[in-house]
């Protein structure tokens, strides 16, 4: 387990618990020594989901034939339908990692494994929640400079405050560079028609 020290949200999104943004590295090691390694988002409580990875999860995943994916991934979603409440991002990183066994074993990368259709993806960097316009800005500026193709801010709101971080960040990268936004759905339909309209005049 990777401890970031950087929040998952925004302070007024946090309450008053714990909103870390924590990584957990997943293994699972065959009996031929075959390993399977998959990244797993561990957001609110790296600790908690590795005590769900090692007490819920695990006893399902120990001992199974790792080519038997589907029903592992189906007895997982049974278990968590009956009141496991395990994080929802739990299964498919052990999903993914008994899919890089199976590929491993076969002697392909995994993309060739589960059937190629390309051989490389556009990528676009996303921020967090940032505390000021600039911080945006400067964001979108240091990854265009890198080379990345496009940008997604996630503003925190109020709808006016957002809409001054897509002009401010439109304006720094230039018309042609790819912009997204991710409010994470604070507007209600009022806000968005009300910023919608003040946006065209």
């Amino acid at each position: 387990m990777v401890e970031r020290g950087k929040c998952l949200f925004d302070e007024k999104r946090q309450g008053g618990a714990k909103m870390g943004w924590d990584v957990i590295v997943i293994k699972l090691t065959t009996d031929t020594g075959i390993e399977g390694i998959a990244t797993c988002m561990a957001a609110r409580s790296g600790a908690v989901s590795e005590s769900y990875l090692q007490e819920t999860v695990a006893p399902v995943v120990l001992g199974r034939d790792p080519h038997d994916r589907e029903a592992i991934f189906q007895e997982l979603w049974v278990i968590d339908r009956h009141e496991a409440f395990f994080p929802v991002f739990l299964p498919g990183p052990v999903d993914v990692a008994l899919w890089d066994i199976c590929a491993k074993e076969a002697g392909l990368p995994l993309y060739k494994y589960i059937g190629a259709y390309r051989d490389s993806l556009p990528v676009y960097a996303s921020s967090n929640f940032l505390p000021t316009i600039q911080d945006y800005v400067d964001e979108a500026l240091y990854y265009k400079s890198k080379g990345i193709k496009g940008y997604k801010a996630h503003p925190a709101g109020p709808a006016e405050f957002d809409m001054k971080v897509h002009a401010a960040v439109r304006e720094a990268v230039g018309d042609d560079y790819v912009l997204m936004t991710d409010p994470v759905g604070d507007y209600t339909l009022d806000e968005a028609i009300r910023v919608g309209r003040s946006w065209r005049n």
